[in-house]
């Protein structure tokens, strides 16, 4: 998916490929270290249960989307 989008940059594929790893990087390397404090929040049902509902929420959203847009 990022092959086919960087095409969009020309010469600057480069750039945006750069771009993309490093956000890559950030994002994995703060969800590790927001999972240590999230972890006593998770080990409740309820996180769970409302984390899902948020999830599926997104979901059907991004499903509406695609489908009405």
């Amino acid at each position: 998916m990022i092959g086919s989008v960087s095409t969009k940059f020309g010469a600057d594929a480069y750039v945006f490929g750069f771009g993309a790893m490093s956000a890559s990087f950030v994002f994995f390397f703060s969800l590790g270290y927001a999972s240590r404090l999230l972890a006593p929040i998770f080990q409740k049902a309820v996180a769970w249960k409302i984390l899902e509902i948020v999830v599926g929420i997104i979901m059907l959203l991004l499903a509406a989307k695609l489908i009405f847009a």
